[in-house]
Protein backbone atom coordinates (compact mmCIF):
# COMPACT_ATOMS: atom_id res chain seq x y z
CA UNK A 1 0.00 0.00 0.00
CA UNK A 2 1.48 3.43 -1.20
CA UNK A 3 2.11 6.37 1.59
CA UNK A 4 -0.95 8.21 0.49
CA UNK A 5 -2.07 11.16 3.34
CA UNK A 6 -5.73 10.89 3.33
CA UNK A 7 -6.80 7.46 2.29
CA UNK A 8 -8.65 5.60 5.20
CA UNK A 9 -11.38 6.44 7.69
CA UNK A 10 -10.46 6.31 10.87
CA UNK A 11 -12.85 6.01 13.87
CA UNK A 12 -11.16 6.30 17.48
CA UNK A 13 -13.15 5.43 20.56
CA UNK A 14 -11.31 5.99 23.72
CA UNK A 15 -13.12 5.09 27.23
CA UNK A 16 -11.43 6.23 30.24
CA UNK A 17 -11.75 5.76 33.64
CA UNK A 18 -10.69 7.41 37.38
CA UNK A 19 -12.34 6.26 40.39
CA UNK A 20 -16.08 6.68 39.81
CA UNK A 21 -15.62 8.90 36.76
CA UNK A 22 -15.96 8.15 33.85
CA UNK A 23 -15.89 9.79 29.90
CA UNK A 24 -16.09 8.45 26.81
CA UNK A 25 -14.64 10.44 23.35
CA UNK A 26 -15.21 9.23 19.80
CA UNK A 27 -13.66 10.53 16.63
CA UNK A 28 -14.20 9.85 13.10
CA UNK A 29 -12.03 11.46 10.45
CA UNK A 30 -10.14 11.07 7.48
CA UNK A 31 -6.11 9.92 7.74
CA UNK A 32 -3.67 7.97 6.27
CA UNK A 33 -3.04 4.12 6.54
CA UNK A 34 -0.89 2.17 5.17
CA UNK A 35 2.05 -0.56 5.46
CA UNK A 36 5.77 -0.82 5.70
CA UNK A 37 8.68 -2.90 6.36
CA UNK A 38 6.11 -5.55 8.37
CA UNK A 39 4.33 -2.32 10.33
CA UNK A 40 1.73 -0.18 9.98
CA UNK A 41 1.16 3.11 10.34
CA UNK A 42 -1.95 5.23 10.91
CA UNK A 43 -1.88 9.06 10.48
CA UNK A 44 -4.65 11.53 11.40
CA UNK A 45 -5.06 15.31 12.92
CA UNK A 46 -6.40 15.98 16.06
CA UNK A 47 -8.51 19.19 16.03
CA UNK A 48 -8.97 21.77 19.41
CA UNK A 49 -12.65 20.57 19.96
CA UNK A 50 -10.84 17.43 21.23
CA UNK A 51 -8.98 19.02 24.22
CA UNK A 52 -6.15 18.26 22.37
CA UNK A 53 -5.11 21.18 20.28
CA UNK A 54 -4.28 21.35 16.91
CA UNK A 55 -1.98 18.08 16.72
CA UNK A 56 -0.92 15.57 14.30
CA UNK A 57 -0.68 11.80 15.33
CA UNK A 58 1.50 9.30 13.92
CA UNK A 59 0.80 5.48 15.61
CA UNK A 60 3.37 2.93 14.64
CA UNK A 61 1.84 -0.75 14.85
CA UNK A 62 4.68 -3.50 15.83
CA UNK A 63 3.66 -7.12 16.68
CA UNK A 64 4.35 -6.15 20.50
CA UNK A 65 4.78 -2.41 20.64
CA UNK A 66 2.92 0.46 19.73
CA UNK A 67 4.73 4.15 19.37
CA UNK A 68 2.27 7.11 19.54
CA UNK A 69 3.72 10.46 18.58
CA UNK A 70 2.23 13.46 18.99
CA UNK A 71 3.12 16.84 17.25
CA UNK A 72 1.43 20.11 17.55
CA UNK A 73 0.06 22.06 19.87
CA UNK A 74 0.39 18.91 22.62
CA UNK A 75 3.66 16.65 21.89
CA UNK A 76 4.81 13.68 23.08
CA UNK A 77 6.19 10.46 21.86
CA UNK A 78 4.31 7.41 24.10
CA UNK A 79 5.55 3.54 23.62
CA UNK A 80 2.77 0.76 24.75
CA UNK A 81 4.68 -2.30 25.36
CA UNK A 82 2.50 -4.84 26.92
CA UNK A 83 2.88 -5.54 30.71
CA UNK A 84 5.38 -3.23 31.02
CA UNK A 85 5.94 0.38 32.32
CA UNK A 86 7.01 3.54 29.91
CA UNK A 87 7.60 7.08 31.01
CA UNK A 88 7.73 9.97 28.59
CA UNK A 89 7.42 13.70 28.36
CA UNK A 90 4.21 15.39 27.73
CA UNK A 91 4.86 19.06 26.23
CA UNK A 92 1.59 20.91 26.77
CA UNK A 93 0.76 25.08 26.20
CA UNK A 94 2.02 25.67 29.79
CA UNK A 95 5.09 23.42 30.28
CA UNK A 96 5.93 19.35 30.49
CA UNK A 97 4.19 16.60 32.42
CA UNK A 98 6.61 14.00 33.46
CA UNK A 99 4.17 10.71 33.32
CA UNK A 100 3.94 7.00 33.19
CA UNK A 101 1.93 4.25 31.48
CA UNK A 102 1.52 0.42 32.46
CA UNK A 103 -0.02 -1.24 28.91
CA UNK A 104 -2.30 -4.39 30.14
CA UNK A 105 -3.81 -5.47 26.84
CA UNK A 106 -2.39 -5.42 22.93
CA UNK A 107 -5.06 -6.34 20.23
CA UNK A 108 -4.10 -5.95 16.80
CA UNK A 109 -6.62 -6.85 13.86
CA UNK A 110 -5.13 -4.86 11.23
CA UNK A 111 -4.74 -6.18 8.05
CA UNK A 112 -3.25 -4.19 4.57
CA UNK A 113 -7.23 -3.53 3.72
CA UNK A 114 -7.79 -1.79 7.38
CA UNK A 115 -8.97 -3.31 11.00
CA UNK A 116 -9.55 -2.90 14.55
CA UNK A 117 -6.40 -1.80 16.82
CA UNK A 118 -7.42 -1.78 20.51
CA UNK A 119 -5.16 -1.03 23.40
CA UNK A 120 -5.61 -0.66 27.22
CA UNK A 121 -3.58 1.05 29.48
CA UNK A 122 -3.07 2.90 32.66
CA UNK A 123 -2.11 6.20 32.71
CA UNK A 124 -0.25 7.67 35.86
CA UNK A 125 0.52 11.62 36.96
CA UNK A 126 1.29 11.80 39.76
CA UNK A 127 -0.35 9.76 42.14
CA UNK A 128 -3.29 9.36 40.43
CA UNK A 129 -3.65 6.65 38.04
CA UNK A 130 -6.54 6.84 34.94
CA UNK A 131 -7.50 3.75 33.05
CA UNK A 132 -7.40 3.86 29.10
CA UNK A 133 -9.03 1.80 26.68
CA UNK A 134 -8.64 2.69 23.31
CA UNK A 135 -10.05 1.36 20.04
CA UNK A 136 -9.02 2.01 16.40
CA UNK A 137 -11.08 0.86 13.35
CA UNK A 138 -8.99 1.69 10.05
CA UNK A 139 -11.68 1.73 6.75
CA UNK A 140 -9.33 1.62 3.45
Amino acid sequence: MKDTKENARITLVSKMRQGNEKDEINFDTVGGFYERDGKFYITYQEHKDMGMGDSRVVLKIEPETITMRRMGDFGTVMVYKKNEITEFIYRVPFGELNLKIKTLKIENELTASGGKLRFCYDLFAGGDATNNDITITVQT
